[in-house]
């Protein structure tokens, strides 16, 4: 989709692809489920089988993974 392209080119752009794993929800619905996403883009940091965090817009995503490093 438009909005997720344009996280991936922010993601490029700051060298912070290699630190995400991008899923296309039309190829694996089963992500998009499993935490109720009914928009993206979406980050999840999955610490456990049943903790994790959701953050949405690609400015807040950066940030998170920025803040990982």
């Amino acid at each position: 989709c438009g909005p997720c392209q344009l996280l991936k080119s922010k993601l490029l752009k700051e060298d912070l692809l290699d630190k995400v794993e991008l899923i296309n929800m039309e190829d694996n619905q089963e992500p998009f489920k499993k935490y109720d996403i009914k928009s993206v883009p979406r980050l999840v940091v999955e610490t456990s089988d049943t903790l994790f965090e959701v953050i949405q817009g690609a400015e807040d995503i950066i940030t998170r993974i920025k803040n990982e490093q």
